[in-house]
């Protein structure tokens, strides 16, 4: 018998990577959007000093209450 978790709402709808040129700390930006509509970002340095931390986030709940099933990003806004 497998039990299976029926709300899926936090599951990850859409990755986005973006060169990030804010610091030289920091190689990239990291967009992580679920079906909830809930964008977190985290800025990501890779190399020999590995690391990351959030840097923002922003929930899309108040446009679409009923959540979200993909993300584009469109660099000119």
């Amino acid at each position: 018998v497998c039990n299976f978790v029926s709300d899926l709402s936090y599951a990850i709808a859409g990755l986005i990577f973006l060169e990030y040129k804010g610091s030289a700390q920091w190689s990239a930006e990291l967009l992580v959007i679920n079906y909830r509509g809930e964008l977190r970002s985290y800025l990501v340095s890779v190399g020999t000093n590995q690391s990351y931390q959030e840097s923002h986030s922003f929930n899309f709940s108040t446009y679409y209450p009923h959540g979200i099933n993909a993300a584009v990003y469109h660099p000119g806004h």
